[in-house]
């Protein structure tokens, strides 16, 4: 009876040991369908640090709003549902290899193996990074509002479309004595509005 009661210890113990554990990706699909072709799971495998199997086509949960694909040599901790080894679920991915150090507490970064960050730092200022920006506002309108100066540098500036300053159309408009150039290449005639400063 002893040794039944102890192999019975040891098999609870094992099963219990196994049911959190570190894996590393090795194999990532993120094509969107789980293997009954129905739900919208990515679909990882990984290799358990702590007995060297292999575990294939466990879930990886994700946060709502926030998903991504992990590099293949990504570290994870994967929970074995119901203490069953073929219901793998991995809850959380790192990637050492990649990920920002020296942050100030409470800041946080969104990152890229490439170096894409995007970065909230201390005092609500934000900063975002890259070889190139796109912002795509659609139909709608896109507005920056800023109490101190708003500051465009580069080596070109590029604007489509009708520019409108103070109210008035900037291909049209010219303050007195002062001839501006429009986006047409023609000179605007004399300024018949408020005075001002040159434009």
């Amino acid at each position: 009876m002893s040794e039944l009661t102890e192999g019975l210890k040891r098999a609870i113990r094992f099963r219990i040991g196994q049911m959190v554990s570190r894996i590393l990706l090795t194999a990532i699909d993120d094509t969107g369908l789980d293997v009954k072709g129905s739900v919208s799971h990515q679909r990882v495998d990984g290799d358990t640090f702590a007995s060297g199997g292999t575990n294939r086509n466990a879930t990886r949960f994700q946060d709502y709003g926030v998903t991504s694909v992990p590099l293949i040599g990504a570290e994870g901790l994967a929970l074995q549902v119901g203490g069953s080894p073929s219901r793998l679920a991995v809850v959380n991915v790192d990637d050492p290899r990649h990920r920002p150090t020296n942050l100030a507490p409470g800041e946080v970064q969104i990152y890229t193996d490439e170096g894409l960050v995007l970065h909230a730092k201390r005092g609500r200022i934000v900063e975002l990074a890259g070889n190139a920006i796109d912002i795509d506002a659609g139909s709608g309108d896109a507005d920056i509002n800023a109490s101190g100066a708003v500051n465009i540098g580069g080596t070109t500036v590029v604007i489509t479309g009708t520019i409108t300053l103070e109210g008035k159309a900037w291909a049209s408009h010219t303050h007195s004595g002062t001839s501006v150039i429009s986006p047409a290449g023609t000179l605007g005639g004399a300024c018949t509005g408020a005075t001002g400063p040159p434009l």
